[in-house]
């Protein structure tokens, strides 16, 4: 079946690294790194076992909620 893990919005002038994608239904896995720009994320909910992180340059963060910018 289809697996949406999250919505991204990407802001012009963004550089965005997909450092690990996994969509296994057990643990579904994203960590992106943003070392310049912003985004907008709209996430749907996460199972215990899955991992959602997002990597700046002035942070790091783990994502438990289901919606979040990054600037």
């Amino acid at each position: 079946g289809k697996t949406e893990l999250a919505s991204i919005r990407v802001k012009e002038n963004t550089r965005l690294i997909i450092k690990k994608l996994n969509l296994n239904k057990n643990k579904e896995t994203l960590i992106l790194d943003i070392p310049e720009g912003g985004i907008l994320i709209e996430k749907n909910n996460l199972k215990k076992t899955s991992e959602f992180k997002i990597i700046s340059p002035s942070s790091t963060i783990e994502v438990r909620g289901t919606g979040f910018k990054v600037l």
